[in-house]
């Protein structure tokens, strides 16, 4: 079956070191992220919060910053930010929206060190101030406010390219390395319901509690796919692999260490289940609990209607 590459793998494609890891998203009462490395991991999703972040639309969203004889120009859909030193300096910023306390993430490219001033607008606090080497540059950091500036420059003397800004929401992924593996995940040309599994090794008894007592059957479970450049950055946001719903969950406690099995079906399975609605009052008001239109059905069964003719009482 082919297949378009999607923007996220193009970006993936032409880096010069790619490491693929997967991510496992459960959706318990508190939501379970794991991935196949180690540590916690902080993975960039959704939109990005930057406004024309690949300079298409030109300076559309962006201030220029031009200290003495410091220059921001555009080449194609790029800029260049040439600079003499510090008080020569030239940059580019952008006010985003934010929620104080969470996590997000800068990424953009760079040929050259750049500056990256992130700032909370709202305190007047610099919550990041450092150097980005050349490639492909990332930086987390958490909000304190509402509203949050990114500021990228140059302020050695040189021309630096700037292109592809943006800035994702990230969520935190648990690292279980090689004791999460997932089963084979089939594509077919016509509409099978081809599902997978998930084997999670030497689980802690709070996720054994999870899997022993929440009501877990028919709850989402994905399977994303990411990459991370040589230096273990994130390069984007990781894309979709398979989605579906939780079925069977076996565990195997041996005393020492613990194994959870879970089943998971593809979300086509749904089309294979009957869906039996009635014409009566209690199944009208699932979907609208205001309508009568069904409240006499149950008092008219059987009842028999004189019509066009005298009633056996009149004759």
């Amino acid at each position: 079956m082919s297949r378009l590459i999607s923007t996220e793998m193009q970006a993936v494609a032409q880096a010069e070191v790619v490491r693929p890891f997967y991510l496992i998203d459960m959706e318990f009462s508190t939501p379970l992220r794991l991935w196949t490395g180690l540590g916690d991991l902080d993975v960039p999703t959704g939109d990005t919060l930057v406004i024309n972040g690949d300079f298409s639309g030109g300076f559309t969203g962006w201030t220029t910053i031009e200290l003495g004889t410091g220059t921001v120009t555009l080449v194609g859909d790029s800029v260049e930010l040439q600079a003499g030193n510090f008080s020569n300096r030239a940059g580019l910023r952008q006010n985003i929206p934010t929620v104080s306390g969470t996590n997000y993430r800068l990424n953009f490219s760079t040929t050259g060190r750049a500056r990256v001033i992130i700032r909370d607008m709202v305190n007047s606090n610099n919550l990041v101030n450092l150097n980005v080497e050349a490639g492909q540059g990332a930086v987390s950091f958490t909000a304190a406010s509402t509203n949050t500036r990114v500021e990228i420059r140059n302020q050695e003397a040189g021309t630096i390219t700037i292109d592809n800004v943006a800035v994702y929401y990230t969520q935190t992924y648990v690292g279980l390395g090689d004791l999460l593996k997932i089963g084979q995940i089939r594509e077919a040309t016509d509409l099978s319901a081809n599902g997978t599994t998930v084997t999670l090794t030497g689980v802690k008894s709070s996720l054994i509690a999870v899997a022993r007592d929440e009501d877990y059957q028919g709850k989402i479970a994905t399977i994303k796919l990411g990459a991370m450049d040589e230096l273990s950055n994130v390069i984007t946001n990781p894309v979709q692999l398979f989605s579906g719903f939780m079925d069977v969950m076996i565990i195997s406690d041996s005393g020492e260490s613990s194994t959870i099995n879970v089943s998971i079906e593809n979300k086509l399975i749904a089309f294979d289940r009957a869906y039996v609605r009635r014409f009566t009052d209690g199944d009208q008001k699932i979907d609208y609990p205001s309508d009568k239109g069904f409240e006499f059905v149950t008092s008219i069964q059987e009842l028999e209607i004189i019509w066009g003719r005298p009633s056996p009482r009149d004759s």
